[in-house]
């Protein structure tokens, strides 16, 4: 959110909780940032967003999916809920999130209000390779994918981008948290698990959030304008194409 407050877009960051940590690096940027509370699993709340930023701005140019969570459990202890919940937020969630949107951004390149559009979804390369702490979460990350893929194909004759972002090990509280479940399990904090991590990096160190936004922002872009249904790996050469 901040990385696109920073290109001066009107940014409209949509979570079930705005409870965070507050991050001063990103500055007056953050400011910039219209919070609004949806939950991707509520069919409902993503269509009333979709609506409130519509009615707002008149379009939605961009759209960056990146809401997701991870269960990590061995393979043995994954229940159905843990399946079924990481699915719902990770693929289902973000698919009609994509669908939302793409109907406005269809309906404003029909009547001129918008000559192209762009959508960015968040995978991972746990979603390539199957090296996850969680069999559920590599799986949902496979088909958003494949999501990708297959709705580049459909929204392209309207010139509408669909690509997809995957990070490697990033130095996140996402990581953080993996960390303190499988750090005390390998007699090590849970801050020296995180670090260990860059061990397998081909270039030798963790990625970062801006790494990812930079990436972001530019599928977004013009500057990839004839780039579409792609898959960007963004790792460290953790995993190569």
């Amino acid at each position: 959110c901040a990385r696109f407050a920073e290109e001066d877009a009107r940014v409209f960051g949509a979570d079930v909780s705005w409870d965070y940590p507050s991050d001063e690096s990103n500055g007056a940027a953050s400011s910039e940032i219209r919070k609004l509370r949806m939950d991707v699993t509520e069919h409902q709340e993503i269509q009333d967003t979709v609506d409130e930023i519509v009615s707002s701005e008149g379009k939605i140019d961009v759209l960056v999916n990146n809401a997701g969570l991870i269960v990590p459990r061995p393979l043995a202890e994954v229940s159905r809920e843990d399946w079924n919940r990481t699915f719902e937020v990770n693929s289902s969630g973000l698919f009609f999130c994509l669908q939302a949107v793409a109907k406005t951004m269809i309906t404003a390149v029909e009547n001129g209000a918008l000559t192209s559009g762009s959508i960015v979804n968040i995978a991972s390369v746990a979603g390539l390779d199957g090296r996850t702490t969680s069999t559920p979460y590599g799986a949902s990350k496979a088909a958003v994918v494949n999501i990708t893929r297959s709705t580049a194909r459909e929204l392209a004759k309207h010139n509408i981008r669909v690509n997809a972002v995957c990070p490697g090990i990033i130095d996140t509280a996402f990581n953080a948290r993996l960390g303190d479940v499988f750090g005390p399990q390998s007699g090590i904090s849970s801050r020296e698990w995180v670090e260990a991590r860059a061990d397998g990096v081909p270039m030798g160190k963790l990625g970062t959030a801006r790494d990812i936004a930079n990436a972001v922002a530019f599928l977004a872009s013009d500057d990839a304008s004839y780039i579409t249904a792609q898959t960007l790996n963004v790792d460290g050469g953790f995993v190569p194409n």
